[in-house]
């Protein structure tokens, strides 16, 4: 099967996903998401490290876009824009209805996001493997129909994680999602707001890779793989 048209899709795709997301975090004219946007692009530095040989150990197809190349090794443009992309969506529409959540089914949110993050993560990462869009190098064990089902728990962890430090730093700076002034040179007026939602997406992506490598240490689940590191 000719690939071509599918790293194509999945290119363009994510490439608008992308610019939509920029476009609705200016929209808001806030602060507080535009430190949510600015911390999801950092998630590309993540992804690097999530791919490599002791973490995921996954290839992507050779004909993606690169973004960079270190040693031999590339990060491709699409997964950057799929990561920034996606979780910047899931992020902005929880902190926007958040207070729709609490009066409609309360706490029954946490567990139904943590649930529903790792079925997605699973559904999408068996879908665009068997389209050979990236290939995964882990023991047969850890794998289903083709993906880690163990990123099933991590993504549940970074977004449930993400969004509860979403609502503590909102609550603990005071900071108010209604349209507010994006000049920096307002000050504290917007770098706190600024500061802590890029902060909080951080810091649960930090805590849900520190879990993710207490599991990586003791399975130990790799294959051998062409990567070189």
């Amino acid at each position: 099967m000719d690939s071509s048209p599918i790293l194509t899709a999945f290119e363009y795709g994510g490439t608008l996903i992308y610019a939509l997301a920029l476009a609705f975090s200016l929209r808001e004219r806030n602060p507080f998401y535009l430190g949510i946007f600015v911390s999801c692009n950092l998630l590309v530095f993540w992804d690097w490290i999530f791919n490599l040989k002791w973490f995921f150990n996954v290839v992507f197809h050779p004909d993606l876009t690169r973004l960079w190349s270190i040693q031999g090794e590339h990060e491709t443009l699409a997964a950057a824009i799929a990561f920034v992309g996606f979780y910047y969506w899931v992020f902005h529409l929880l902190t926007k209805y958040a207070a729709a959540l609490d009066r409609t089914i309360g706490r029954w949110q946490y567990p139904a996001l943590y649930v529903g993050s790792g079925v997605y993560v699973l559904a999408f990462e068996i879908l665009f493997v068997n389209l050979g869009v990236w290939t995964y190098y882990q023991q047969d064990a850890f794998e289903w129909r083709g993906a880690v089902w163990s990123n099933a728990f991590f993504n549940s962890h970074i977004i449930l994680m993400c969004y509860l430090l979403l609502r503590a730093y909102r609550r603990w700076g005071g900071v108010d999602l209604g349209r507010a002034s994006l000049n920096p040179a307002q000050g504290d007026a917007f770098w706190r707001p600024f500061m802590l939602g890029l902060g909080a997406v951080q810091t649960g992506i930090f805590l849900a890779f520190a879990l993710q490598m207490i599991w990586y240490i003791n399975m130990q689940p790799w294959a051998p793989s062409p990567r070189d590191f």
